[in-house]
């Protein structure tokens, strides 16, 4: 599967963002194999027909379909003639250490592993902000200043911020205050899904005590804490089973399981088949 790495000194000195329109990006963005980032992408498509897959969740290509995928989705493209738009995409530190704000990203809905939809749709009017703003980007790149990377990080807060908020209308989604130790979590969750499966392993890096880092959970997701660690941990099983040419028994022992029968028993909990029949029926789907 391939891989793309951000290109920090492109433009020779270190940025951490990039912009390119999304025709001109052939064998990247266009091609058809299944390949993932190492960093976050918003896509925002302005013509164009086919579909576009994150982890095997797939939506149509549309004028005002705007995807935002996260580091480490397996993506795929299958496109039905010309597609135009833009790609918008950087590192995570690029905002986060900007607003002093390590768990900044966590705070948008419309970047968590687990979100209820991979996309929303623009209508024209949320799409020309959109396209404003990206190309304003396009302007800033033309000519690089000292203070071009303020200019692309407000335009980005912009973006991301916009197809957030049309993305928390579209799902019905509520705007509330949250407890930060809820953001805390999140950035937890990315970072030590693979080894941490417990609630206390969570709490004690929170700080706060299991019942706590519970309570919040129920309040923010109307889950225990447990279930949403095991939710995340199916996430990537399912990923790793799905996409990866990996034994069953080395996917259980890089996701950190005492031993395969213990990471059986936990996908099947979760599926209600195991790891080994998940795989079969993918493949019986693909070969068809």
């Amino acid at each position: 599967m391939l891989q793309f790495d951000f290109l920090k000194n492109k433009y020779g000195k270190e940025l951490l963002i990039d912009l390119g329109r999304i025709e001109s990006l052939h064998g990247y963005i266009l091609s058809e194999e299944l390949h993932f980032t190492t960093f976050y992408e918003v896509l925002v498509v302005t013509k164009g027909k086919g579909s576009f897959s994150l982890d095997g969740r797939s939506v149509p290509l549309l004028r005002g379909t705007a995807v935002v995928t996260l580091p480490n989705q397996v993506r795929q493209w299958k496109t039905q003639g010309e597609v135009e738009g833009f790609s918008f995409f950087f590192e995570g530190d690029f905002l986060n250490t900007h607003f002093r704000d390590e768990v900044f990203l966590n705070r948008f809905p419309i970047f968590d592993y687990d979100r209820p939809a991979i996309s929303v749709h623009l209508n024209e009017e949320q799409l020309q902000k959109c396209i404003w703003a990206f190309r304003e980007v396009e302007e800033e790149f033309e000519e690089l200043k000292g203070d071009s990377s303020h200019i692309f990080r407000s335009l980005l807060y912009y973006s991301i911020s916009q197809i957030d908020r049309f993305y928390q209308q579209q799902n019905q989604q509520e705007q509330k205050e949250v407890d930060p130790n809820i953001f805390r979590f999140k950035k937890l969750l990315d970072r030590h899904i693979r080894e941490w499966h417990t609630v206390s392993q969570y709490a004690d890096a929170l700080g706060i005590g299991h019942n706590h880092l519970n309570h919040l959970s129920k309040a923010h997701f109307k889950q225990t804490a447990l279930k949403i660690i095991h939710h995340r941990l199916l996430i990537i099983s399912k990923r790793e089973i799905a996409f990866s040419q990996k034994t069953i028994s080395e996917i259980s022992h890089e996701l950190h399981f005492s031993d395969t029968s213990n990471f059986n028993r936990f996908f099947k909990k979760m599926t209600e088949e195991t790891p080994k029949s998940f795989r079969s029926k993918l493949t019986s789907q693909t070969e068809n």
